[in-house]
């Protein structure tokens, strides 16, 4: 919620997310977004974008395996949350590539007042050189990190990913698609992918949570920006053109 737009935060049902607490019990967590507007009134997803939204419930239900001739044991949580919005010059998608984004030497991305500069590619991301963005690399393809990189949101792609070296990720790795692959000794919060997550550093996945083989959201398709220039009609909305 903190870091994303209005249209896009995460609302109603959540997919379930399995969470293994000893070898013999495995927890099915579903997690439900309820925002709610000025009066009170419960704000439907589809206008979520459009509503000044002023508080968010956040209820999780775990449920466990059920014990032979018992029924399964089911615990919830709920959060009530408020919400302030920020209006500011936000550089979401500060770097966009259409057909990709490939560097090899270093690269800083800053945000305006947090992490909120954006990577994001239709097609694959490729870092060969180091790296420090100030948000999220979101990837319509797979994202390849051979580089030392820090990057304070998520590593998120649609068909996998692959980190080489070391790297520190202040967010999640998600894998919407494909593999997650770590050779180096990486930090991160939770590293989750539809296929498989493998770790060759000791504190990989024994340190930070490691899930494979579960449901995780894609990175939402952006067309590509495209500003044409009319001069009148440019004029008509208060630009000064010199």
């Amino acid at each position: 919620m903190q870091f994303a737009s209005r249209g896009s935060i995460p609302c109603g049902p959540l997919p379930a997310v399995a969470s293994r607490q000893s070898p013999n019990d495995t927890m099915s967590v579903v997690t439900t977004v309820t925002y709610y507007d000025a009066i009170g009134d419960v704000v439907p997803c589809d206008q979520r974008g459009t509503v000044t939204l002023v508080k968010a419930k956040v209820s999780s239900v775990s449920t466990s395996e059920a014990l032979a001739g018992k029924p399964a044991a089911e615990r919830t949580m709920e959060s009530l949350v408020n919400l302030t919005p920020v209006f500011s010059q936000s550089s979401d998608k500060a770097i966009f590539g259409d057909a990709g984004i490939r560097f090899g030497g270093s690269l800083t991305s800053n945000g305006n007042d947090g992490p909120n500069a954006d990577m994001y590619s239709n097609d694959e991301i490729g870092a060969w050189g180091s790296c420090t963005g100030q948000g999220s690399l979101q990837s319509q393809k797979k994202i390849l990190v051979k580089g030392s990189c820090t990057v304070f949101g998520d590593v998120h792609s649609n068909e996998g990913v692959i980190m080489e070296s070391s790297n520190t990720i202040h967010g999640k790795v998600l894998a919407a698609g494909g593999d997650i692959k770590m050779n180096g000794s990486n930090k991160f919060v939770e590293a989750r992918a539809t296929g498989s997550v493998t770790s060759l550093a000791p504190e990989g996945c024994n340190t930070w949570p490691c899930t494979g083989n579960v449901e995780v959201p894609r990175v939402p398709l952006v067309g590509f920006p495209v500003i044409n220039f009319d001069r009148q009609a440019w004029l008509n909305d208060g630009y000064s053109i010199k």
